[in-house]
């Protein structure tokens, strides 16, 4: 488990850091007995630590956003339904929910709430202390971010046209991914993920060079070096490119 050496805090970057502190409680106990070297006594140490971190205020944006969504969704069927016209009404309500105006609103918000909140994700997987309530709102920013992205992306592509096989395909994804990226984030909550740091970041100490840039007052940070809302644009990508060349196989057979 990735931590800091001793009993100094790892902290965050900026001014509104997060430290994450280890406290360590050893306990020598002698056994008798003898060991197999001649002149040489068995002993035995119990290592305990605890880890805890700084008290955060929880952010409600991305559940906010999450009640947009529904909300203008409701709202748009509706206005849809009150014409009572003979189309297919839930084509159109679809392609408005997917290409409305509100889409760049809500991947405005949660691009905003993942570039500020990156450092404190980040330490939270490192260090294995993501909160339940860290976890939803991950959970809620990776799926308005994934669907408001690739959907604008179809829409800026000049394809106006009703796809029904593409939205479809993306919005049963889009169901089995959250579902997956919730389970993920809740099993792997307690758990340290140091490899972040290794292909991510670093950890420096406030000696160093970079550690007097970047630590500020702490004796040790964390320096993270592609931020977060990167990281799901890339992911969302990927998760789009698969959707469409999964529609597209579709309609050929």
């Amino acid at each position: 488990m990735l931590q800091a050496p001793d009993d100094i805090p790892a902290c965050t970057t900026g001014s509104d850091s997060v430290c994450i502190h280890n406290y360590y409680n050893s306990l020598w106990e002698w056994v008798t007995g003898t060991d197999s070297t001649p002149g040489r006594a068995l002993m035995k140490i119990s290592v305990f630590r605890n880890r805890y971190a700084d008290t955060v205020a929880l952010s409600v944006l991305p559940g906010m956003v999450m009640v947009q969504m529904l909300l203008m969704g409701v709202i748009s069927l509706y206005q849809i339904m009150s014409h009572k016209q003979s189309v297919l009404l839930t084509q159109i309500w679809a392609y408005r929910c997917q290409n409305g105006r509100m889409q760049v609103f809500y991947l405005a918000q949660i691009t905003y709430h993942l570039i500020y909140n990156s450092d404190l994700y980040y330490v939270g997987l490192v260090t294995g202390t993501l909160t339940v309530e860290s976890v939803a709102n991950l959970t809620f920013s990776f799926f308005i971010f994934s669907y408001s992205f690739i959907n604008l992306a179809k829409a800026r592509s000049g394809e106006q046209q009703l796809d029904r096989y593409s939205r479809l395909t993306w919005e049963t994804m889009q169901i089995l991914i959250t579902t997956c990226v919730a389970a993920s984030l809740y099993s792997i909550r307690s758990q340290s993920l140091s490899w972040i740091v290794d292909y991510n970041g670093q950890l420096l100490r406030q000696t160093t060079t970079l550690g007097k840039k970047y630590c500020g007052l702490h004796d040790s940070c964390f320096l993270m070096h592609v931020n977060l809302a990167v990281v799901v644009a890339v992911v969302s990508t990927a998760l789009g490119l698969t959707a469409l060349s999964a529609s597209y196989f579709a309609q050929k057979r």
